[in-house]
């Protein structure tokens, strides 16, 4: 029942980094993952959340079905498959908390981020 996924092999910040580099970190890690597991790497959660088009292209052409990133909200049937939303759990949060938050009734972090889209 679980899934595994690539997040790079040295979570280097992707936007940051050399087309090559990025290349190079998205086949290498996906195919150590299929080697070790004996079955397709299909998901890739982006370093820190952020991507961009152009990596998402990169994503894509690497033999990735999926990626996560960090919009804090809830995955809705329109969501776009290379930038699907995650949300932030911390080991401070109690029960209660996980449980709202899973709920989509403790949202404080994407309200935050829709503030920060329209500045």
């Amino acid at each position: 029942g679980w899934e595994f996924g690539s997040h790079g092999m040295n979570h280097l910040h992707f936007t940051n980094e050399p087309s090559d580099i990025v290349d190079k970190e998205l086949t290498n890690s996906k195919k150590v993952i299929e080697q070790y597991l004996q079955q397709p790497c299909q998901h890739f959660a982006y370093t820190w959340g952020e991507y961009s088009v152009s990596l998402q292209k990169k994503v894509r052409a690497a033999g990735y079905h999926y990626a996560a990133a960090v919009i804090h909200r809830p995955l809705l049937t329109n969501s776009d498959p290379l930038a699907l939303p995650r949300l932030n759990i911390s080991n401070d949060y109690s029960l209660t908390d996980f449980k709202n938050c899973i709920l989509g009734k403790w949202d404080f972090l994407g309200l935050i981020q829709k503030i920060k889209c329209f500045l």
